[in-house]
């Protein structure tokens, strides 16, 4: 016998994630499926998994763990994302007990999954959402700047993004359902509208700005060497962005960025945030570092921590 539409979403990971699952979300209940908050009372568990570093891959396999364990009868299980797209094999020999995997980008192949598995009567009403005070909005997937730590490229693939249209289509219908603040999102939106001509970052921030209504937009992920004077003009002289920047540096000294492959320098780094605060002196500027890379001596690593007091960043993450 076949089972309802009810389905529940677990999504783990980054913020990038979510938008994925709340894309497959609005894409399954406009299909008649029904979404439940509660995975037990769901005939289907979807989990969006991050395979990024250990502790989100360990979070991960725990996740799905729990969830297989408490299988009701009938009850299917499909995991998806990132950990999937990545260890796809080595998870269907370990994790038997889960009934389908898909990698990332793979909302019409869980769609089928579901068509397939599931019969009974179904919504034909669209569903509708509150998605509340912020909302996070990718304008795009995969990433090219190959850095020698991370494994985006070989799991989301090369830098591509999406149509200004469909973003700021997208932007539109969350101004219009109450959002206040949109959150642009990819893993490295300073690279955005590379495959363009003429149109890039700017010219998007500037669009969706355009736009009626009382909300701002927030910047995350922009790589530290593609911000360029026109970049921090557009965001000093908008008053719809947030002056919030998050910059990852990952580290200062030359010789491990060049280990990290990493653009820039200790002095590229030093003379932009001073060029920031500069000319948006009441911004907010959130970073990251890896400590302890390998190779870095203790003297690399006191650098490290010496800039961090010099630049006096508001939010930092190691």
């Amino acid at each position: 016998m076949g089972l309802t539409g009810n389905f529940h979403i677990l999504t783990l990971g980054c913020p990038k994630n979510r938008v994925d699952s709340e894309t497959l979300l609005s894409l399954l209940t406009g299909r008649g499926f029904c979404h439940v908050n509660d995975a037990g009372e769901a005939d289907t568990v979807l989990i969006n998994t991050c395979g990024f570093i250990q502790a989100a891959k360990d979070e991960s396999i725990e996740e799905i763990l729990d969830i297989v364990s408490g299988k009701s009868n009938g009850q299917k299980v499909v995991v998806f994302g990132c950990l999937a797209q990545r260890y796809m094999e080595e998870l269907k020999r370990e994790l038997p007990e889960v009934d389908a995997f898909f990698g990332v980008n793979s909302h019409e192949e869980v769609l089928a999954f579901l068509e397939t598995e599931t019969s009974g009567t179904r919504n034909t009403e669209p569903a509708t959402r509150n998605p509340g005070s912020y909302a996070y909005l990718k304008i795009a997937d995969g990433c090219n700047r190959g850095c020698s730590f991370c494994a985006i490229p070989g799991i989301r693939g090369r830098f591509n993004s999406l149509s200004p249209d469909s973003i700021v289509q997208r932007a539109e219908e969350l101004i219009n359902s109450g959002t206040r603040e949109l959150i642009l999102v990819a893993q490295d939106i300073t690279s955005y509208g590379r495959e363009f001509t003429g149109y890039g970052l700017c010219a998007l921030i500037e669009e969706i700005t355009s736009l009626p209504g009382n909300f701002w937009l927030r910047l995350l992920y922009m790589y530290p060497t593609a911000i360029d004077e026109k970049l921090i003009a557009t965001i000093s002289g908008n008053e719809k962005v947030c002056k919030y920047l998050d910059i990852p540096l990952q580290h200062t000294e030359d010789r491990v960025l060049g280990l990290m492959k990493r653009n820039g320098s200790r002095n590229t780094y030093t003379a932009l945030i001073n060029n920031i605060r500069k000319k948006i002196p009441d911004v907010t500027l959130r970073t990251s570092f890896i400590l302890g890379f390998p190779t870095e001596s203790d003297e690399e690593f006191t650098a490290l921590l010496n800039f961090m007091r010099e630049m006096e960043f508001e939010r930092l993450g190691a």
